[in-house]
């Protein structure tokens, strides 16, 4: 399923970490300066980040995953609430 990632998220490339897993790698941050097409990954999140590899435009960033923090979910409503 595709995803769009909205201008002016900030998000993060891939670190290798235990057990050879990827990882968020704090030192690779990029704010996306115009929305972007990706699909989920199904890697497990890690510290409420979500993997996505980027479908459109392929050649925005110098990496083909970007790692997302997860909104949070407003237990009464149910909506994605983005802080």
């Amino acid at each position: 399923m595709t995803t769009l990632i909205s201008k002016g998220t900030t998000c993060y490339g891939s670190k290798m970490g235990h057990y050879n897993f990827h990882y968020p790698d704090p030192n690779q941050k990029y704010e996306l300066l115009i929305s972007i097409e990706a699909t989920r990954l199904s890697w497990r999140s890690a510290d409420g980040y979500t993997a996505f590899k980027i479908l459109k435009p392929l050649d925005y960033l110098p990496i083909k995953v970007v790692w997302v923090k997860a909104p949070r979910r407003c237990s009464s409503v149910g909506r994605a609430v983005v802080l």
